[in-house]
């Protein structure tokens, strides 16, 4: 949002009009043009007002004012509101393609493996939109391991976002790659979902090993991308 020359932001739009935040010294009934910019749209918006009320910086609230909107200003609201609420929720989102995430499911079932794979898709096209002929390839790389031992080597060998494993696992099971991947400092920031059909005695002793968060089989497509989206946000800012 524009004031003048000054660059600020708005938290919060009320009926009444707006608060936007600013250390700017704006009078009270001061008129002002705001020109408001939202990454979803693609021009500003630019709405007439006069400064309300001021609030100083106190008990870790910022300095700024409410502004009474113009009439033209009040017409605008819901379309300035429903831009603001799709602005949030794009925030929220992960990081851009160009950052990429490289996942590891670990599972000696094909036919689990294919599953997680298709719940990865459906990440991938939530967060970034269905490819498009000529783009870019998909952020999202998915590996394959069937079993502890060789899920080990290659996190060992490549860098991966999040880790997606079963417990039960022919050569070395998922307890023993819990236990490896966190006694290894450079794997610290991997994150690791188990998935299995333990019981909840087993899922809360895979969480006391280090896993970030447990699943019980046979796990819903849509309960796999929610936490393996919540896991790749926390290991983007790790």
């Amino acid at each position: 949002m524009q004031l003048g020359a000054v660059t600020t932001t708005t938290e919060n739009i009320s009926e009444g009009g707006l608060f936007v935040r600013t250390e700017a010294p704006l009078s009270v009934g001061a008129p002002l043009t705001l020109s408001i910019s939202f990454p979803s749209a693609m021009d500003p918006i630019e709405v007439l007002g006069l400064v309300a009320w001021r609030r100083v910086a106190q008990s870790g609230e910022p300095a700024g004012v409410g502004v009474s909107l113009s009439h033209d200003g009040q017409r605008r609201l819901p379309q300035l509101r429903a831009l603001l609420a799709s602005s949030l929720a794009a925030s929220d989102r992960l990081p851009n393609r160009e950052a990429g995430y490289r996942i590891l499911i670990t599972d000696d079932s094909p036919n689990t493996s294919s599953l997680y794979r298709y719940a990865m898709r459906k990440l991938a096209i939530a967060e970034w939109g269905k490819p498009q002929p000529g783009s870019a390839p998909s952020p999202l790389t998915v590996d394959h391991a069937s079993d502890g031992d060789q899920a080990f080597r290659l996190v060992q060998e490549r860098s991966y976002a999040l880790v997606i494993t079963d417990l039960y696992m022919p050569v070395l099971d998922g307890f023993a790659l819990i236990d490896r991947m966190r006694a290894a400092p450079a794997l610290s920031a991997t994150r690791i979902l188990v998935i299995s059909a333990g019981d909840d005695a087993l899922l809360e002793r895979a969480k006391e090993m280090g896993a970030d968060a447990v699943l019980q089989k046979p796990a819903k497509v849509a309960d796999v991308v929610s936490a393996a989206r919540a896991l790749l946000r926390l290991q983007r800012g790790a």
